[in-house]
């Protein structure tokens, strides 16, 4: 890993920060918080996160991360009071995440006996 002079990580670059322009809990939001992906085997990219200020340096997690493992909406972690960079989970927020994911011809849906069923699509949980 790169680091500055002062022995920290640089910030990725703009271009490599993942972003959530259609955050779920907007409304709630009041600060962007900031993730470096490095630990996810993601080197130089980070994600940028809506959260809700709820102390010193606490804050709620107002969006669903794409790339920020073991963090979901609602979670309340920490960061640091200079970059803003969420150093843990102090509490979880129980939820059930489901994802579909359709990779079929001009994003449509899969009809019964088209041959796509089953083939190009995938429903999953966490």
């Amino acid at each position: 890993m790169t680091t500055t002079p002062g022995g920290e990580a640089p910030p990725p670059s703009i271009g490599s920060i993942a972003t959530h322009p259609a955050a779920v809990w907007r409304h709630r939001a009041d600060f962007l918080l900031h993730v470096d992906l490095e630990a996810h085997g993601m080197p130089g990219r980070g994600e940028q996160l809506w959260a809700r200020r709820v102390g010193e340096h606490r804050f709620e997690i107002c969006c669903v991360p794409f790339f920020s493992y073991g963090i979901t909406l609602g979670d309340v972690v920490d960061a640091t009071p200079d970059r803003w960079l969420v150093t843990g989970v102090v509490h979880r927020h129980f939820s059930l995440a489901a994802f579909l994911v359709f990779a079929g011809e001009e994003g449509r849906w899969p009809e019964p006996g088209d041959g796509q069923a089953g083939r190009s699509w995938g429903v999953g949980g966490v």
